[in-house]
């Protein structure tokens, strides 16, 4: 029969999010040290695991202050090599492994702040962010928001997933396709 295997060298903590890039089976994640009711403060980071011969070889990304104290639930990489995190705090996204942590801001300055729901990759390897006020296309620099102007039902969605063909399929008050 089939059993799990746990992978060689993986730092000790907590994953709560996992990500594996289908280019080149680079696995990113999410880790906590200290777990919930131990009166530790929670300290998150980033893991990246590189394939090679026998395994992978992982890499931490420590996350500066305030970052480190949210869980996080979702981390990817988008085709300009980005990393993304969503977590409390909303969404970071860094220039690349290793690199400063900022904020995106999910609608321009001086609306109200949008809460994060979910985050999805693509075909295009561009990022997909669920809002309560609809969806959110980062593509490159670009942001486009579609909301129920664009057909979408209700301004919240409860799922999110791309088929063969890239068609975006968002599950709402019904199930709805973008083609």
């Amino acid at each position: 029969g089939q059993s799990f295997e746990r992978l060689a060298g993986v730092p000790p903590g907590a994953v709560v999010a996992l990500w594996v890039d289908p280019t080149n089976g680079e696995v990113f994640a999410a880790q906590r040290v200290g777990v919930p009711g131990d009166e530790q403060t929670p300290d998150y980071h980033l893991l990246r695991g590189t394939p090679r011969a026998g395994g992978f070889r992982w890499d931490r990304q420590d996350l500066p202050k305030p970052y480190n104290t949210e869980r996080y639930y979702m981390v990817m990489r988008d085709r300009e090599g980005r990393c993304w995190a969503a977590g409390g705090r909303g969404l970071i996204r860094m220039a690349g492994w290793g690199r400063a942590p900022a904020e995106v801001a999910l609608q321009p300055s001086g609306s109200p702040k949008l809460t994060l729901n979910g985050l999805y990759l693509d075909p295009q390897r561009r990022v997909w962010a669920r809002t309560e006020n609809g969806l959110i296309l980062f593509d490159g620099d670009q942001r486009r928001a579609f909301d129920e102007r664009q057909g979408l039902p209700a301004p919240w969605s409860n799922a999110l997933l791309v088929d063969r063909e890239g068609s975006l399929w968002v599950a709402a008050e019904g199930v709805h396709r973008l083609q």
